[in-house]
């Protein structure tokens, strides 16, 4: 819940109200602002046109086995973000961000337990057979520098019919490229990426970064 604070000329919002840090793994909820001044003695009485505004980012990821092998996928995290923070907007619409991380894997899906034929995917946080993005707070160049995640896979079996040993892989997320070369997570941008995993090795790619103004995103629940 925001707080106003109307004291004086400079009013603002305040995110949460107690100015607690919000964990974004646990608060998935979108906040949406909007900033407008007009003169009435020049405009006069009438609707307000409101250009609304994403508080947050949006990421999606897509894992697909591209191996001949099939693949079953036991866990995917991220590491090295932002995830814990709060924000205050003042009457222009500036946002202002108080940012850290915490010092577990935050978004861990520890127990996946997914199989994959080969050329099969899955979508990390798919609920009910729908595609789902998370919500995470804007990164700037500088807090992305070391976002990264992390991922622990089986590749094909034996001949007795088992599992091989699982493979763990770490994948920083500012290597991605084609066809969106991404050093950052804006406000108010979908972030889709793809993981490519051929034996063991992992590709990872951005192939889609969209606004949300013009684009309907599913957000995980």
């Amino acid at each position: 819940n925001p707080s106003i604070n109307t004291t004086g000329k400079h009013q603002y919002f305040q995110i949460p109200a107690s100015g607690d840090l919000i964990l974004t793994e646990s608060n998935q909820f979108d906040f949406l602002y909007s900033s407008r001044q007009r003169d009435i003695t020049v405009d006069g009485y009438k609707q307000v046109e409101m250009n609304f505004k994403h508080l947050y980012a949006a990421v999606y990821f897509e894992i697909k086995n591209i191996s001949d092998s099939p693949m079953k996928l036991n866990s995917f995290s991220l590491g090295g973000i932002k995830n814990k923070g709060n924000a205050r907007i003042d009457y222009n619409g500036n946002v202002a961000l108080n940012l850290s991380s915490t010092d577990d894997s935050p978004f861990a899906k520890t127990d996946l337990n997914k199989e994959l034929n080969p050329g099969s995917s899955h979508v990390i946080f798919e609920q009910s057979g729908k595609a789902k993005a998370i919500l995470i707070w804007p990164h700037s160049v500088a807090d992305f520098a070391n976002a990264s995640f992390s991922i622990n896979y089986n590749l094909g079996k034996n001949w007795r019919g088992y599992w091989n040993t699982a493979i763990p892989k770490q994948v920083q997320l500012s290597g991605a490229d084609s066809p969106y070369k991404v050093n950052n997570w804006a406000a108010g941008s979908l972030y889709k990426y793809n993981v490519t995993v051929s034996d063991d090795y992992i590709s990872l790619a951005v192939t889609r970064v969209v606004d949300w103004i013009n684009d309907d995103v599913i957000l995980e629940e």
